[in-house]
C-alpha cells in the first residue's frame, strides 16, 4: 500500500535514493542507452526551442561562478584586494606570477571558463582578484598596488579635492566610476 501523507513519501523517498545510489545510477544509465536518439532530439528541440531560458541559465551559473572565485581571491570580501574596490563587474583574476598567458594556453581556458576551471581545481593558490584600474598598474609598475583607504566621495557639484601628484585614487561619482590619476590635475604638494 502506498504512502498517503506527503512528508513520510518524501521521507521515505530521501532514504532510499541514500541507499539505493548505485542502483539508481545503474537505472538511469541503462534507461539513456535503450533511449539515447530520442533523448537527444528532445534535448536539442527543447535547446532550440527555449534558447533565452538556456542563454539565462548560463548566465547566471556563470555569475555565481565568477562570485565564489572573486570572494575566494578576495580574502573573503567580494572586493579587489588592491583599492577595495566592489563593482563585480570590474573585478577580475589576476596570476600572481604574471603566467596568466602562459596557464590560459596551457589548460585551454578561455573567457569566463578560469571561473570554473579554478573551482574545479580547488581554488589553487597564485590568484588573486583585482579590479581592471589595479590590473592596469601592476602592469605598468610590476607590483600589486596598495589603495585601501584612498577613496573620496564627489557628487556632481562638487569640485576634484588637491590629491598629491603620485598618488591614485578612487573618485566615486554618484553616477560614474572613474580611476583618476593625480598628474592629469598637475596638482604639487
Amino acid at each position: 500500500m502506498p504512502i498517503q501523507d506527503k512528508e513520510a513519501r518524501k521521507s521515505y523517498n530521501r532514504r532510499y535514493e541514500l541507499t539505493h545510489k548505485d542502483a539508481i545510477k545503474k537505472r538511469k544509465h541503462l534507461y539513456y542507452l535503450a533511449n539515447r536518439e530520442r533523448l537527444l532530439q528532445v534535448s536539442s528541440d527543447y535547446k532550440k526551442t527555449h534558447r533565452e531560458i538556456q542563454r539565462e541559465s548560463y548566465l547566471r551559473w556563470t555569475r555565481k561562478y565568477k562570485d565564489d572565485v572573486l570572494k575566494h581571491y578576495g580574502n573573503g570580501e567580494l572586493a579587489c584586494v588592491g583599492c577595495g574596490y566592489s563593482n563585480v563587474d570590474c573585478l577580475t583574476i589576476d596570476h600572481l606570477n604574471n603566467d596568466g598567458y602562459e596557464h590560459r594556453r596551457a589548460e585551454g581556458i578561455t573567457g569566463d571558463k578560469i571561473y570554473r576551471w579554478l573551482r574545479k581545481n580547488n581554488y589553487p593558490k597564485g590568484f588573486q582578484t583585482l579590479c581592471m584600474n589595479c590590473q592596469f598598474i601592476k602592469r605598468k609598475t610590476k607590483q600589486t598596488p596598495n589603495l585601501k583607504g584612498r577613496y573620496v566621495l564627489l557628487s556632481e557639484d562638487q569640485s576634484l579635492p588637491e590629491i598629491p601628484r603620485k598618488d591614485i585614487v578612487h573618485i566615486i561619482m554618484e553616477r560614474d566610476i572613474v580611476l583618476l590619476q593625480a598628474n592629469f590635475k598637475r596638482i604639487e604638494k
